[in-house]
């Protein structure tokens, strides 16, 4: 118990340095935790543990302890990128994020209800095969989700990737084909799976923040996926209409990603690392274990780049990075 005092005292705040120096260790109590990867799996085979604060502690502190106490571990990870969560549920539908200065009070009071301390994922690339028939199943399923517009510009069939956010709504991107259409109209869209053609009427326009719903008077699909909104870290599945060049009258593309930014732009947009290209726009950004969808590409990232740019600093500098709108503007 000295032994963790000691060096708990070395990283937690002043104000609790001082309140350790006049507690005997009878004043602090066990806070269990667990650490877990973004899918709220186990972290590298750890199990349950606990580190001793004081009760006037708070989840900065938290984060520290169990920082010091897995220092093995986690030496390329700092404190403030460990996200604490209450509840499993709350972890995956990103609703109990407990923020920095939030009390301790008595969560995490017993090892059968741990706080989880979520480990970002590695800097590494985000493996892209798709080839488990789980991962597989789960593609398919998501599929039934994507729908697209189609339009005839200048000689040139153009499709517009949208999904079901709502079995009979869904959303896509308000710029190039789709910048003219007004609340009111009335268009057809057609389902990736089967070619099936729906019409629906366009019920939200908002053109700052590069986003269309649409409404049908029937399901468009089977199914509802939750909204949720996801936290820095976490992967993603992309679904976009990218390759028109390996498939005119499939083109669907598929890609991972992280959640490299869950801060809003001036557009209401967060960022991804999937990257985006054109056809990708209006392409849903799904949960890969559960159904949840966090939001639509409409973009990439926009960075000016001046004359003296080289390629190379393009590609590691700047690496394109999705724009996602999330779900939650959308009625």
């Amino acid at each position: 118990m000295c032994q963790f005092v000691t060096s708990l005292k070395r990283h937690l705040g002043h104000s609790h340095l001082i309140h350790l120096k006049k507690m005997s260790s009878d004043d602090l109590r066990a806070v269990w935790y667990q650490l877990v990867d973004i899918n709220g799996n186990p972290y590298t085979g750890t199990d349950v543990d606990k580190v001793i604060l004081p009760p006037t502690a708070d989840i900065v502190d938290v984060r520290n302890a169990v920082h010091v106490r897995n220092a093995p571990i986690l030496s390329t990870i700092a404190p403030t990128q460990l996200k604490v969560f209450n509840t499993f549920h709350g972890l995956k539908t990103n609703t109990s994020l407990l923020k920095a200065s939030t009390p301790l009070g008595y969560m995490g009071n017993a090892a059968n209800n741990p706080l989880l301390v979520v480990v970002p994922s590695s800097t590494a690339p985000v493996s892209q095969d798709f080839s488990s028939e789980t991962t597989k199943k789960r593609i398919d399923r998501l599929k039934q989700l994507i729908f697209f517009t189609w339009w005839k510009i200048e000689g040139h069939e153009v499709r517009g990737c949208a999904t079901a956010y709502k079995r009979n709504r869904i959303a896509t991107f308000a710029h190039g084909p789709h910048k003219n259409l007004k609340i009111g109209d009335v268009i057809p869209v057609y389902s990736l799976i089967g070619n099936v053609e729906h019409m629906v009427t366009v019920i939200q326009v908002d053109s700052h923040r590069d986003f269309i719903t649409l409404e049908s008077d029937r399901d468009l699909c089977p199914f509802e996926f939750e909204i949720a909104a996801p936290y820095e870290g976490e992967e993603y599945i992309q679904l976009g209409l990218s390759a028109m060049g390996q498939d005119v009258t499939n083109p669907l593309s598929i890609a991972r990603g992280i959640v490299t930014s869950t801060k809003y732009n001036r557009r209401g947009h967060f960022l991804g690392s999937a990257g985006s290209n054109p056809g990708d726009s209006g392409g849903g950004c799904f949960d890969e274990r559960s159904d949840i969808i966090y939001g639509i590409n409409v973009g990439c990232d926009e960075v000016a780049i001046s004359g003296e740019t080289t390629l190379c600093q393009l590609g590691t500098r700047y690496p394109a990075r999705s724009r996602i709108l999330p779900c939650v503007f959308f009625n």
